[in-house]
């Protein structure tokens, strides 16, 4: 067993038992030695008892009552995986309880409430880490690697790529994802991650960026019937999407919407490209784009000594270099079975390391509000088809 301060397992509560909230007890129930789940909170006691009866949570308190589980000591720490639009609210309260957050990604849907979250951090003196789970996949740590390394020389460009496959992007067009209001934009929602992970590798942040997307392919009238249980196609749509996209895999858990993606109660867009360049003059593309077979990420490094290409569910990275120097071929292992190539469980590990060491290793507040700026500054510049610059000052508070 892995003591610390506390001098016994941790403490952790689950707030919100959504699909997320669900991934992470799965992790959890991992490493009892380290953590023990103490409370789960929801709206919905069903959810969490389903939930419980899962992941074998009997002796973990179910309540619906987010001031009941952060007074007292029933929890030392919390995991945030509630809707993005109450993100702000979770935290707060847990800040001002006195408990150490781990908030799942993106930080908020908009850049304020993510600023009121570092204020409220910063007041409480407590330990913060926003859900960047892929700073933690050994995929990106040895992109990371070899660009540290030096090998490619100076770096000159990224492109970097969220391929969805047909179910999982279709999903958010029927979700709560679909509206703005509730998430922030799609590439907010979605590639917060990737966007975050794009800063790291250069070691910058954007001074300007354009960007070009839509909604084109899911438009309203493509559709049978506004449900698909009224709809004569539904059992031949490829488009119908099934409730493993929907929170959590069981239907009694989480019933899945109905909507037919082809709704027009949406204003989130389908397709996404994004031009980015940084405060040091590397200059980045990324696209977002759904309808893949398999969904993955992708990214390219170019440098003056040649250029690094990854495919990350393939979990393989080639480099091939223009000086003489003998070409790479990296195939990475994962850490484990957990999701994000390894990096849930990883990232889960370096939070609960964190609370023992008092030292944060992981992302923290201010990555999650770089990619919000970064997120908002990209949608203003589709709406209006022209360059935003973003001045340095506004990744602060």
């Amino acid at each position: 067993m892995k003591e610390s301060a506390f001098g016994r397992p941790l403490r952790i509560g689950i707030i919100g038992s959504g699909h997320r909230g669900g991934t992470y007890i799965n992790e959890l129930t991992k490493i009892p030695e380290e953590a023990v789940i103490t409370a789960v909170c929801d709206t919905s006691m069903e959810r969490m008892n389903l939930l419980a009866e899962r992941y074998k949570l009997a002796e973990a308190k179910k309540l619906t009552s987010l001031d009941e589980m952060l007074s007292g000591d029933l929890v030392d720490a919390v995991i945030i995986t509630v809707p993005d639009s109450f993100h702000r609210w979770a935290a707060e309260k847990s800040f001002a309880a006195g408990k150490d957050v781990m908030l799942e990604k993106p930080l908020a849907p908009t850049a304020a409430d993510c600023r009121a979250i570092l204020k409220a951090h910063r007041k409480s003196g407590k330990l913060m880490q926003v859900g960047f789970v892929l700073r933690n996949a050994n995929f990106y740590l040895k992109v990371k690697e070899i660009l540290d390394g030096g090998t490619l020389g100076q770096i000159m460009f990224m492109h970097a790529a969220e391929y969805l496959g047909v179910q999982h992007g279709t999903s958010f067009m029927t979700r709560w994802h679909r509206k703005k209001k509730n998430a922030g934009t799609f590439l907010l929602a979605k590639c917060s991650h990737d966007l975050d992970i794009l800063n790291w590798l250069t070691g910058s942040k954007p001074e300007a960026v354009s960007s070009f997307g839509g909604t084109d392919f899911f438009v309203p009238g493509r559709g049978g019937a506004k449900y698909c249980s009224d709809c004569s196609r539904a059992g031949t749509c490829p488009y119908k999407v099934s409730s493993e996209y929907y929170f959590i895999k069981d239907e009694k858990i989480a019933p899945r919407s109905d909507l037919c993606a082809f709704n027009d109660d949406k204003d989130v867009i389908d397709n996404q490209v994004v031009i980015l360049q940084y405060a040091n003059k590397i200059r980045a593309t990324f696209e977002l784009q759904l309808f893949h077979q398999k969904g993955t990420r992708r990214i390219t490094v170019g440098g003056q000594n040649g250029y690094l290409d990854g495919d990350f569910e393939e979990n393989r990275i080639t480099v091939k270099y223009n000086n003489g120097r003998k070409d790479e071929i990296v195939e990475i292992k994962s850490a484990d079975e957990s999701g994000h190539g390894g990096g849930d469980l990883a990232f889960t590990r370096s939070f609960l390391e964190a609370i023992r060491t008092r030292k944060t290793s992981g992302a923290g507040a201010e990555a999650g509000l770089a990619a919000n700026v970064i997120a908002d500054a990209i949608e203003r510049s589709r709406l209006k088809m022209k360059t935003v610059r973003i001045n340095q000052k506004e990744y602060k508070i």
